[in-house]
């Protein structure tokens, strides 16, 4: 387990990893930051994510929640690289969608949005 702290306690996270005996790797992570109480925010993210043995990534599923003050919104994206599917769910839906699978996959910070 790999443990991170931004050094002025608004920022932590911890990171699991698991390298299987055939090489494939699972990863698990969960980060917290929570400004208050200079400000009414906390973001919450877990991402569980399989890699192949050449890194490549199989699977990811990343779930973040952001509260500011009393109201909590969550949002879920699940994607299936070898399926080709992604799956997001927001507090106002869901959407679906298929990618191509030939090339690898990647995916940036969800909460950017």
């Amino acid at each position: 387990m790999l443990a991170f702290d931004d050094g002025q306690g608004f920022t932590r996270s911890r990171v699991v990893r698991v390298i299987r005996d055939d090489g494939s790797e699972t990863l698990h992570g969960e980060t917290v930051e929570d400004f208050r109480p200079s400000l009414a925010l906390t973001l919450r993210t877990i991402e569980d994510v399989e890699l192949a043995r050449d890194g490549t990534l199989l699977r990811a599923d990343v779930q973040k929640w952001n509260t500011v003050g009393t109201t909590e919104q969550k949002k879920r994206a699940v994607l299936d690289a070898v399926a080709g599917q992604v799956r997001v769910t927001r507090p106002s839906g869901s959407v679906a969608w298929t990618v191509g699978t030939a090339e690898p996959w990647v995916y940036y910070d969800l909460g950017s949005d």
